[in-house]
């Protein structure tokens, strides 16, 4: 340990090769335009619950407005009605599968992150 200038600089070496490569990354992540941009994980951590949930969201809300269309327009009540409580369920399940999805990618990120900080 030292002090120069008012700085504080410490010095270690890792004793194996995997945490000096360990060290090395968790450095890289300190660096100034590494500070910028967010790693991987943490920036496609919702791109994918975030696209199942549209992609409910969209598919359910065109089969309730074709069961609508059905009813109203071609006069089928049987076949309208059934498309509207077929249209109605996915676009409910959209934010329950949304959330889901996130907490498991969130915990298998701190899981990756956990890992690497051991050893």
């Amino acid at each position: 340990m030292e002090q120069k200038d008012n700085k504080f600089t410490y010095n270690y070496a890792a004793p194996t090769e995997r945490e000096r490569r360990t060290a090395a990354h968790i450095r890289e992540g300190y660096l100034p335009q590494a500070i910028d941009r967010k790693p991987r994980g943490e920036r496609t951590n919702s791109s994918l619950p975030m696209v199942v949930a549209l992609t409910l969201g969209i598919v359910g809300t065109l089969l309730f407005g074709g069961g609508l269309a059905l009813i109203l327009e071609a006069g089928r009540l049987g076949w309208g009605s059934l498309f509207c409580v077929v249209g109605i369920a996915p676009v409910v399940a959209a934010y329950p599968v949304y959330a889901y999805l996130f907490r498991r990618q969130e915990k298998r990120r701190k899981e990756q992150k956990s890992a690497l900080t051991k050893d």
